[in-house]
């Protein structure tokens, strides 16, 4: 006999299946405020295909574009190596604001 997972909701919309991609959560780290690049080891990285979620540091008001707030240039960009994830983002230079520390949550699908 067949083996298998599906998960159907109430109305019998299929909306998982062992096709599907599920991601798990295996670790986090912290940006700190003002740094710039890093690079840190996180144990089982290398057991699928890696990703992060990052949460900026509350208590920051971002950069004011005209009437908006723009936090996304202050997310480093993420790359994988092995069980390596390292990290840049762009100086702030001379400009009068801190950049926040960011949270990445790390996981692999």
């Amino acid at each position: 006999m067949p083996a298998g997972l599906q998960v159907f909701t109430s109305s019998g919309l299929k909306i998982l299946d062992t096709s599907s991609l599920i991601g798990r959560q295996i670790g986090s780290f912290t940006v700190p405020a003002n740094s710039v690049s890093g690079a840190v080891t996180v144990v089982g990285l290398d057991q699928g295909i890696p990703f992060v979620i990052p949460q900026v540091s509350g208590g920051t008001t971002g950069v004011f574009l005209g009437t908006q707030v723009v936090n996304a240039i202050f997310v480093p960009k993420c790359t994988f190596s092995g069980t390596t994830v390292s990290w840049s983002r762009n100086s702030k230079g001379s400009a009068p604001y801190t950049l926040p520390a960011v949270t990445f949550f790390v996981g692999v699908y």
